[in-house]
């Protein structure tokens, strides 16, 4: 078996704290979790944003922002992958956090 990629994927899109009490809610949190999923040697991290009142899905781009500028101030190797917002929506503003944060 040849060199792998571990990627992890942050939170789910559709993820509640109802199913899972440890799911990280702010740009804080969601950065601190990809950081430590770097420190468990993953290469990649995949991750949505919520809004961090209501604790739903959101496109806001400023808190894909403030996550990215979170992890960066931390780890320049980890790979970020923004490629797509929540589902059910347009592939423009799907596309809007890889098109507008980075």
């Amino acid at each position: 078996m040849g060199p792998a990629f571990l990627t992890c994927a942050i939170v789910g899109n559709f993820t509640t704290r109802a199913q899972n009490e440890n799911l990280p809610i702010t740009p804080e949190e969601i950065a601190d979790d990809c950081l430590a999923a770097e420190d468990e040697n993953a290469a990649i991290v995949h991750f949505h944003v919520r809004d961090p009142q209501s604790e739903q899905p959101s496109m806001d781009t400023q808190l894909y922002r403030e996550v990215v500028e979170h992890v960066r101030a931390q780890s320049s190797d980890l790979i970020i992958n923004l490629t797509t917002g929540n589902g059910g929506t347009d592939a423009e503003r799907r596309s809007a956090p890889r098109d507008r944060v980075v």
